[in-house]
């Protein structure tokens, strides 16, 4: 999942750059962009939940919860419909991305450095809030990192802000962006799996896996999504038959 949000945030970086490069930052061109985005997605997740509390009857509190994407801010996410715990993370980061541009430029007026500005402290809140996360919460509890830290919308938007990042590079200095590309990915590659043994490592080099695999596990994970984008961006194909059908079902997906 968290591959997903770094290329997530690598597609709304993209529009976010190109939405306010061409048109006023102001409450006009973000409207725009949440319409876009949400008749993309909420549609087909307000007919899932409701088909769901016609089912399950879950309490009122819990429908309203879902109805503002407020289930999984930084508490307990609820055991009713646990698959929309990435979609909430997605629709605040939907929200706060255009909105922090907006209050930036209307400070300094350079897009380059406004969105420099909020990837820096969407970057930041992830793992300040795992750290957070980690000394209120018990983390022997069996399902602590679902729970509180991986299912948990401050805790995740770091890994967007990654993708957004890569957006910013390949946009402003494609140059850099594309340098020693194929080196990058297979260095990602490399360091997808380093997490795979990161709790034996912890334990071999004397470092308890709590509070340090906290803040790190879901870093490494994005830096590794990030390394390979370049090449992965850059790639393609001749359009045969199975390039064809790949593209379509993407498009229209």
């Amino acid at each position: 999942m968290t591959i997903f949000f770094v290329l997530s945030g690598f597609l709304i970086g993209q529009i976010v750059i190109r939405d306010f490069s061409t048109h006023p930052a102001n409450y006009r061109t973000v409207l725009s962009f949440w319409k876009r985005r949400w008749f993309r997605t909420l549609p087909a997740f307000y007919l899932v939940l409701l088909l769901l509390a016609v089912v399950y009857e879950p309490r009122k509190i819990v429908l309203l919860q879902f109805s503002f994407f407020s289930q999984n801010l930084l508490d307990h996410y609820p055991f009713f419909f646990r698959e929309a715990w990435s979609i909430s993370i997605e629709e605040w980061f939907y929200l706060g991305l255009p909105i922090g541009l907006v209050v930036s430029l209307s400070f300094q007026g350079n897009l380059r450095r406004s969105l420099l500005l909020v990837i820096g402290l969407l970057g930041l809140v992830g793992p300040l809030m795992r750290v957070v996360q980690f000394r209120l919460h018990d983390p022997s509890l069996p399902e602590f990192w679902f729970l509180y830290i991986r299912g948990t919308v401050f805790c995740r938007l770091d890994s967007l802000a990654r993708g957004v990042f890569a957006a910013y590079l390949s946009h402003y200095f494609p140059s850099i962006w594309t340098a020693a590309k194929r080196v990058r990915l297979l260095l990602g590659l490399a360091i997808l799996l380093l997490p795979l043994g990161f709790h034996d490592y912890l334990k071999i080099v004397g470092v308890a896996p709590t509070e340090l695999l906290a803040v790190l596990y879901f870093w490494i994970e994005p830096l590794a999504t990030f390394l390979m984008l370049p090449f992965l961006s850059t790639y393609r194909r001749s359009p045969d038959g199975f390039t064809l059908a790949v593209t379509h079902v993407s498009v229209i997906s």
